[in-house]
């Protein structure tokens, strides 16, 4: 399993089999995520012969537990400003709201980032 960092702590709760893990990053507070696996010393998010992915702290990203639909909406409030500014074109500033509220919140909801894996 590699050297677990002093912050993180291991352990297994009793209503599953499976090792879960409790961390802090900052800015974000606290996570726990599941392992994946009964045995402490194997980790589900480990290289494997069948060619499992890294996990996503280990490609640069964030554990986040917000809703796709806020970080949209986020995203539409910061084009206006953008335009202002000069860095994006006023034509983003009008359509670009509606086609993420439209296309991908109507495809998303309510779905938590953490959840959104392709």
């Amino acid at each position: 399993m590699g050297p677990v960092p002093e912050s993180c702590t291991l352990y297994k709760p009793p209503s599953n089999g499976r090792y879960c893990m409790r961390y802090s990053i900052k800015g974000q507070g606290q996570q726990r995520t599941s392992s994946g696996a009964t045995d402490p010393l194997r980790r589900s998010d480990e290289p494997n012969p069948n060619g499992s992915k890294p996990a996503p702290a280990e490609v640069g990203l964030s554990a986040s537990r917000k809703q796709f639909e806020k970080i949209a909406e986020e995203f539409i409030a910061g084009i206006e400003p953008a335009v202002q500014r000069g860095k994006k074109a006023e034509c983003q500033a009008k359509q670009y709201p509606m086609i993420v509220r439209k296309y991908f919140v109507g495809f998303f909801e309510a779905k938590l980032m953490s959840a959104i894996k392709d």
